[in-house]
């Protein structure tokens, strides 16, 4: 890579973040996620209070979704409201797009006319509907944006009446429906019914038609085939990947389970986890891998599924490697259940149970008990900035707060083989920016961003 911002300011220089120039130690990056809790001050909160940042709150956040523009929408469970995060610079800007704070209910209406039992679900379609599952009143609802209002509408299942019908409207019924959910690019819904379905909402005019895709309504089991022939053991959670495949978290079997479309069937297998229900943390291949109580799935642009381990307080990834799927752990660390950001399985999580993936590969857990959405940066797909300004006698260097394992190197000479050394004084926080100082002598002296 080379040299293409590089200045000086008094005595001081300044090599750009990220540029490790080739053969003067060129460090490759492997995609890591740096864990970040943009919202601190929604920790223990137990409300729902709009706001920026810290002066956001959730209350226990149950599901996220992110839409074509990378906004990022919460099913905030007891708050009994769905909740908007813009991210604009480093700003969080959070608001509450229906529902009123802790008020219960099933009416349909405009904003905060409309009241919810509890959201357990959540999806966006390509035109920016968002639909909620909502879990214990057994219906599905949808959201949808007309200007800036949120129009709020029951489109299948009867509030207070559960079931396993398939039907038209109100006329179907459903059994804790739970988890994330999908939508095609047919517009077809996609939902985890707790009677041990994989349930489908198909759009007929101004109607939605349900069917059961897989699964036999309340019989609990583990085997794979087609349709009914399938069983599921109390799936939370599902994801779309671009060919339409769909992989389900088989919550009450430990397992990952894939469901492909031929022709008008679907075909299920199961892809990671043990055969016989074990639970455990182990990453592997296929049947190797262990989860335990596994929730909510997403999927990347590349095919990789990620899934909320949430007994084990984990993110985990399965990733396609010929006809093999391989899991490993991308967030937190098993048996450990603490708020701790960080890097990959240096950051912690108190519960997290659900993910989702914006357009730039940046990954949202819901931490349930925690109250809090943490995101994942992902640090390979773009370079922190390394800025710098001069004082007396001093150089301020600062850069962005989701690279926090990046450290500032300095050097006296550029020349090759040249040794860079770590600035000792440890990054503070300076205007929501990591910042470090160092005494300038009069001497030229380079500086870098180097994630170690």
């Amino acid at each position: 890579m080379v040299l293409n911002n590089f200045k000086n300011i008094g005595s001081c220089c300044v090599l750009a973040a990220g540029l490790l120039l080739s053969g003067w130690g060129t460090t490759v990056k492997a995609q890591l996620f740096t864990f970040t809790t943009p919202t601190t001050g929604a920790t223990g909160a137990g409300n729902s209070k709009d706001g920026t940042n810290t002066a956001a709150h959730f209350y226990s956040p149950q599901s996220v979704a992110c839409d074509a523009s990378g906004n990022v929408y919460v099913a905030d469970y007891n708050g009994r409201v769905i909740r908007k995060v813009e991210v604009i610079g480093k700003d969080w800007v959070v608001t509450t797009i229906a529902g009123t704070n802790q008020a219960y209910g099933t009416k349909d209406g405009t904003n905060a006319e409309a009241r919810f039992t509890g959201p357990t679900g959540l999806a966006v379609d390509a035109s920016g509907n968002v639909f909620v599952a909502e879990g214990y009143a057994n219906t599905i609802r949808k959201l949808s944006p007309i200007g800036t209002n949120w129009i709020v509408t029951t489109i299948a299942g009867l509030a207070g009446s559960s079931g396993s019908a398939d039907g038209t409207n109100s006329d179907a019924r459903f059994y804790l429906p739970y988890g994330n959910m999908a939508c095609d690019t047919n517009g077809n819904l996609f939902v985890t019914d707790g009677y041990d379905t994989i349930r489908q909402l198909r759009p007929d005019g101004t109607n939605w038609v349900v069917t059961t895709i897989a699964g036999a309504a309340g019989i609990h089991g583990f085997k794979d085939g087609t349709n009914n022939d399938a069983l599921f053991y109390s799936p939370i959670g599902l994801a779309l990947d671009s060919a339409g495949n769909m992989y389900v978290a088989d919550t009450g079997n430990n397992a990952i389970r894939k469901l492909t479309l031929e022709g008008t069937n679907w075909v299920v297998t199961t892809i990671a986890g043990s055969t016989n229900q074990q639970n455990g943390s182990l990453d592997g291949t296929n049947n190797q891998a262990l989860f335990t109580w596994p929730e909510s799935p997403a999927v990347d642009s590349a095919g990789n599924v990620y899934v909320a381990d949430s007994y084990n307080y984990t993110i985990r990834k399965v990733t396609v490697v010929g006809t093999d799927y391989v899991v490993s752990t991308v967030g937190g660390r098993a048996g450990f259940s603490y708020p701790l950001d960080g890097v990959s399985t240096k950051a912690a999580f108190v519960n997290p149970v659900s993910v989702a993936l914006d357009k730039n590969g940046n990954l949202y857990v819901a931490d349930h008990s925690y109250n809090t959405v943490r995101c994942g940066w992902v640090e390979s797909m773009a370079s922190p900035t390394l800025q710098i300004s001069s004082l007396p006698n001093k150089a301020v260097l600062k850069w962005e707060p989701w690279a926090p394992r990046y450290v500032v190197e300095t050097n006296s000479s550029l020349l090759p083989g040249s040794a860079w050394g770590v600035l000792t004084n440890a990054p503070g926080i300076l205007g929501n920016q990591f910042a470090v100082t160092n005494s300038v002598n009069g001497a030229p002296v380079f500086y870098r961003l180097h994630a170690p």
